[in-house]
């Protein structure tokens, strides 16, 4: 799936911010010390997702982008290899960890978000062991009139903690979900029921 670059061409800092979003979703930012090389990598099943991801790199940054399926063999792993674009995102993922701006949310639910609809029940959310900025986020989609939730679940094995950020009903997920315009394909705004 390309990315039309006439679309994008003045949304440069926007699609950054989207970057950002996905990375600190569902990627790492890793600088290996023995090689002295600046890893950034994003995952996900879809490898049509990271491909959306690897237009929008190679668009803004001229970089070299490989993706190619992961040792657990059931999801795509998108690499690069590059000090100017690690330093960048980090700088705004530090950012927008504070202040999360529409884009960053786009993108963080595109990595790691999920949606819900069967019959009348309609729910979106976001699951990650970072409590601070699922806050961040409920208080930026309270300024849109977008209501939600934030639930903890304790796993035993492995020990951790991991925080959903839940939005439930059929008006407040459609809302949603056309203030981030998520990009992932598995998301397809024109199927979406219309909102009562």
């Amino acid at each position: 799936m390309k990315i039309n670059r006439e679309d994008i061409k003045d949304k440069q800092y926007s699609l950054k911010e989207y970057l950002a979003g996905y990375i600190y979703g569902d990627g790492n930012l890793y600088y290996d010390r023995k090689k002295r090389e600046y890893l950034i990598r994003a995952y996900d099943r879809v490898r049509g997702q990271l491909e959306i991801i690897a237009d929008i790199i190679e668009y803004l940054y001229r970089v070299r982008v490989s993706i190619g399926k992961r040792k657990d063999g059931d999801s795509w792993e998108l690499r690069i290899r590059n000090k100017r674009l690690y330093i960048e995102l980090k700088n705004i993922i530090d950012k927008c960890r504070r202040y999360p701006t529409k884009d960053f949310i786009a993108g963080f639910y595109d990595a790691g978000g999920y949606l819900y609809i069967r019959k009348s029940k309609f729910e979106a959310g976001i699951t990650i062991t970072d409590l601070q900025i699922l806050i961040k986020i409920r208080h930026e989609l309270d300024k849109h009139n977008i209501k939600s939730h934030i639930h903890k679940r304790v796993f035993k094995n492995p020990q951790r903690t991991v925080y959903y950020l839940r939005i439930y009903g059929r008006r407040n997920v459609s809302s949603f979900l056309k203030y981030i315009k998520p990009k992932h394909p598995k998301y397809n705004l024109n199927s979406l029921p219309r909102a009562r």
